[in-house]
């Protein structure tokens, strides 16, 4: 939160989970606000308006996202249809929501009582992004004071163009580099950005934890700022960039199209009557801790234990039709759970199980793994030539040590490596800590034909008992 003068209001409105940060800037003597790319879980925005004394009058976007649900018709309906919603018009008539009650150009301006905000095509991310300068005019209305940049420039990185395809993301590093490199460069250093995304957005390489920074910092110290041609600089970005969620894809059409209410998505409290839902049509998520699951847990349900990166794993594993059922030690931590997926665009029905209050009906269901420990690989009764190992973590993490004889597939890419794991000797997963090597063993577990074990603390324990680890640069396997 800052008062950065006695007339501007400012908030940073953050979003667990997916590293979202969005906006409320209020105007102190008109007492109008204006937020910008909220998400469609929109009491924080409505609280923190209601209690400075302010009315939403305006409600602006950077870009159509991908990694998100937008929350501007949600927060438009609840506000009785009265604030007006920005959308880029310059991608295109195709990329214009079509929520959207303002088609904005180049250098549209939007003015309050004691500043402005101009819209400054950034395109590259996606061809219509936008940035928003301010101005506060109390002082100078023609020098920028700051700019939110949306998914165009983060602290530390830029916004990864190829979210659309190999097909355009040529074109749009193209685009990306002349925001950079042309565009932004009509803004002096002192001006501080502030992007929409922090440390561990998917929308970006390598974010930087810090929710602001400045164009003169960043001209420094931000890499994709090193003074390369632009052909190399193209051909560097295009290299780097990873495998995107599947959802990401699709959560671009819902977002042009508008997505539905939250108030018509349904959840429901499973309880095991005939006339439920049957626990086989169910896609199930269980958010207990990978230690508490292993001992007893559902047949077919994937372990995503409800933690800091749980919106990341689910979406890489949730599927978009299916109903889900979210199994968890109290309904309170699934709600919590289903909030965050629901930003992520996953509106299909969801039945909450609660794992200690359920009847007999779920004892045929039940099953379990082993978990190991790591001083069981230095006793007779566990070698390791008797198991297949897989370690799971990123290449990075590999490199950085591993067991010697584990084979590394990285947990994104496992469900393309079923074939390729034995069926006749049991398969142990390792992490970092557990939680994706539980997930990783629920996965395989749930195809069937596979017995699965999980190495109880991953590298972390391994590397506290003192056992020996490899280092090498070489990934493939």
């Amino acid at each position: 939160m800052k008062n950065f003068e006695v007339n501007l209001y400012f908030q940073i409105i953050k979003t667990p989970g997916l590293a979202i940060q969005s906006f409320l800037l209020g105007d102190e003597i008109s007492k109008k606000c204006i937020i910008i790319d909220p998400t469609r879980h929109i009491v924080p925005y409505i609280v923190n308006a209601q209690s400075h004394g302010f009315t939403i009058t305006d409600i602006l976007e950077t870009h159509v996202h991908a990694d998100f649900v937008s929350g501007a018709k949600e927060l438009k309906h609840e506000l009785n249809n009265k604030p007006r919603i920005w959308c880029s018009g310059m991608g295109g008539a195709d990329w214009v929501p079509a929520y959207a009650d303002v088609v904005v150009k180049e250098g549209m301006e939007l003015k309050l009582e004691t500043f402005h905000l101009k819209a400054l095509h950034t395109p590259g991310h996606t061809p219509e992004h936008i940035s928003w300068i301010c101005y506060d005019d109390t002082r100078d209305s023609e020098i920028p004071w700051f700019v939110l940049t949306g998914d165009s420039l983060f602290v530390g990185s830029v916004g990864r163009p190829d979210l659309l395809g190999v097909k355009e993301s040529h074109e749009l590093a193209k685009q990306l580099y002349h925001t950079l490199f042309t565009v932004f460069s009509i803004l002096p250093d002192f001006v501080e950005i502030y992007p929409s995304h922090t440390l561990g957005s998917l929308c970006g390489k390598a974010l930087n934890s810090k929710n602001s920074s400045s164009l003169g910092y960043e001209r420094s110290c931000n890499s994709y700022f090193k003074n390369h041609s632009e052909d190399v600089w193209i051909k560097n970005i295009l290299s780097e960039n990873t495998l995107a969620p599947p959802y990401f894809s699709r959560l671009k059409k819902m977002n042009l199209k508008g997505p539905s209410f939250l108030g018509e998505l349904l959840v429901k409290d499973w309880k095991g009557q005939e006339n439920q839902k049957k626990i086989e049509e169910l896609f199930l998520i269980d958010l207990r801790q990978p230690e508490i699951f292993a001992i007893s847990h559902l047949k077919n349900s994937l372990n995503i234990p409800f933690n800091i990166s749980f919106s990341h794993w689910c979406g890489w594993m949730l599927p978009e039709n299916k109903p889900l059922g979210f199994i968890a030690e109290t309904s309170q931590i699934a709600f919590q759970a289903i909030e965050q997926i629901r930003v992520m665009g996953f509106d299909q029905e969801v039945w909450v199980i609660c794992f200690d209050q359920t009847d007999s009906y779920l004892n045929p269901y039940l099953t379990s793994f082993e978990l190991i420990n790591t001083k069981d690989f230095t006793e007779d009764n566990l070698n390791i030539s008797h198991l297949y190992l897989v370690d799971v973590r990123t290449s990075s993490e590999w490199n950085s040590g591993h067991i010697a004889g584990a084979h590394h597939i990285e947990l994104t890419h496992l469900k393309d490596s079923l074939n390729d794991l034995p069926t006749k000797v049991p398969i142990a997963f390792v992490c970092k800590s557990g939680a994706r090597a539980s997930l990783a063993a629920s996965l395989v577990e749930k195809q069937g034909g596979f017995k699965v074990m999980n190495v109880r603390g991953g590298m972390q324990a391994w590397k506290q008992a003192g056992l020996p680890q490899e280092i090498t640069t070489n990934t493939k396997i």
